[in-house]
């Protein structure tokens, strides 16, 4: 890739703000889409442009602390853990300028409670 971040492309945007578009016209469920989404540019255009459009979103920031990041992006061994790393501040930082539905704790090792908490939220 000739860009850092698949983000920063705008075709990924655009089909992902279509792919979600098409999957929530035809499908009468909550959709959840695990993506870390931190740009508010790229923010605004995605979620917003899915608002825009009449579908519901509700954005979540699943809330580690850096050294836990850390820790997952060591334990992952899939060759991106360089790449996390050297966008982990920029990540941190831009986060503090986003919207979000809700916060949830996720420093825990235990995915249940987060999707528990997911679901709760989206019940109401």
């Amino acid at each position: 890739m000739k860009l850092d971040d698949s983000q920063d492309y705008p075709e990924w945007r655009d089909f992902n703000k279509k792919l979600l578009g098409k999957i929530s016209d035809e499908f009468d469920g909550d959709i959840i889409v695990p993506m870390t989404l931190y740009k508010k540019k790229y923010y605004e255009e995605l979620i917003q442009g899915l608002r825009d459009k009449g579908h519901i979103v509700k954005h979540f920031l699943l809330e580690v602390t850096k050294d836990q990041i850390y820790m997952r992006l060591k334990k992952r061994n899939d060759g991106t853990f360089e790449w996390g790393v050297s966008k982990l501040d920029e990540f941190l930082e831009k986060c503090n300028q986003l919207e979000f539905t809700d916060v949830i704790s996720n420093n825990s090792e235990d995915t249940q409670i987060v999707v528990r908490k997911i679901l709760e939220n989206l019940q109401k």
